[in-house]
């Protein structure tokens, strides 16, 4: 959020039951935040309510306290952390997942980082990292889009077609990689 918009995250928790989780989504998307997160889940993330948000193109739902439903264009994009999360049913296969790992007991206790200020070290080389990632979506751009013989990446076909092929072209391991993990543990 920091690198994309200069700013922190609108965060939220996530909510047991559907029905508030519903609540808290249309909540998020008629302030029209870019970008949300559900920070520090525990246990289960998923189902049908989750399923329709990130797949969905429009979401539907009745404002609190009122007698109307809207329709919100879903321009949101959206995140979780959490530590060792179970993926509920399908939603394994709408995520794409990033694992930190580290063989220290208590890695929040590091003191050799390369960057310790990692939040100031962003705000400052700001554009010059937009540039980086603009520059290399241009350069796979220019050099024709050359297909990646990537496996589809269902309901995420265009983002897979630029976003991930680019990245694999750039010789960065593909973000599907994280998946299948996530898949078997959803099943």
């Amino acid at each position: 959020s920091l690198l994309v918009r200069g700013q922190g995250f609108a965060i939220t928790t996530y909510p047991a039951e559907k029905e508030e989780l519903r609540k808290r989504i249309t909540a998020i998307l008629l302030r029209g935040a870019p970008l949300s997160l559900f920070d520090n889940l525990v246990g289960n993330f998923g189902g049908e309510v989750i399923d329709a948000l990130l797949t969905s193109p429009i979401w539907s739902d009745r404002v609190l306290g009122e007698s109307r439903d809207v329709n919100l264009p879903m321009l949101t994009t959206w995140y979780a952390t959490g530590n060792n999360v179970t993926l509920v049913g399908d939603t394994a296969r709408r995520v794409c997942p990033i694992r930190l790992e580290s063989p220290l007991e208590r890695p929040e206790e590091r003191v050799d980082l390369r960057h310790p200020d990692l939040r100031g070290w962003v705000c400052a080389g700001r554009s010059r990292l937009l540039s980086a990632a603009f520059t290399l979506l241009r350069a796979f751009h220019c050099a024709g889009r050359p297909d990646q013989d990537l496996p589809t990446w269902g309901s995420f076909e265009n983002w897979s077609a630029l976003v991930r092929n680019a990245l694999v072209w750039a010789g960065v391991c593909d973000p599907w990689a994280g998946r299948s993990e996530l898949q078997e543990q959803g099943d």
